[in-house]
């Protein structure tokens, strides 16, 4: 976060971000414990950058007009946001903050796309045997918190299978999940770093599935 703020502009490399995590070393020793790891997703980036890169696989997710912000200048795509993590005082997110800070990467979308992928999700998403119980407090964001295939679940909610994810950063804040036995999605999209996105979100979702009821 520090290196963030004093050069927004100028991301590390790969290797320094594999070069931090490495000397910090683990947290917990394996199976002992969860935690919740962007440096396991950039190394599936790099996987993915020897196949074509994250963005030839969105097509055939349903992401037919989405980017993957990679250079300075992509996240002028965007809605506008301004963000306090990037310097002193307050400033525009989109030519100063740059999305390889993101080391598995930001991909821009709209919320019909967002609604459309999450209203048939992967059948592998909905797998319960691909969901790992987390065993650690959610604040309680989920009773029974599960996680699986980069995704937040909760198979055992008074509404069946809860599904989804979120995130924020500079300037943004996001949140998108579904019920999928009762046809309903969720996406609350705000350019506001602060925001709680994904507690809405999965507020708006049990409103709604509990109104439809």
């Amino acid at each position: 976060h520090a290196a963030v703020r004093e050069s927004p502009s100028r991301p590390w490399p790969d290797e320094e971000f594999l070069r931090w995590a490495h000397d910090r070393g683990p947290l917990f020793a394996p199976g002992q414990g969860w935690a919740y790891s962007n440096i396991g997703y950039l190394l599936l980036r790099k996987i993915l950058d020897r196949h074509g890169g994250l963005a030839a696989f969105l097509p055939t997710l349903g992401f037919t007009a989405a980017t993957v912000a990679e250079d300075l200048p992509d996240f002028s795509r965007a809605v506008p946001a301004r963000s306090a993590l990037i310097g002193d005082g307050i400033h525009p997110v989109a030519g100063r903050y740059h999305p390889g800070w993101v080391a598995h990467r930001t991909v821009l979308t709209s919320a019909r796309q967002l609604h459309r992928f999450w209203s048939s999700p992967p059948p592998a998403f909905t797998d319960l045997a691909n969901l790992v119980p987390l065993g650690v407090d959610t604040r309680g964001f989920f009773v029974h918190a599960t996680y699986g295939l980069g995704t937040l679940a909760d198979p055992h909610s008074p509404f069946g299978l809860i599904i989804g994810h979120g995130g924020g950063g500079p300037g943004y804040s996001a949140g998108a999940f579904t019920a999928p036995g009762q046809a309903a999605v969720a996406i609350v999209l705000e350019p506001a770093e602060d925001f709680p996105a994904q507690d809405l979100a999965v507020e708006l979702l049990k409103t709604a599935v509990s109104r439809a009821r």
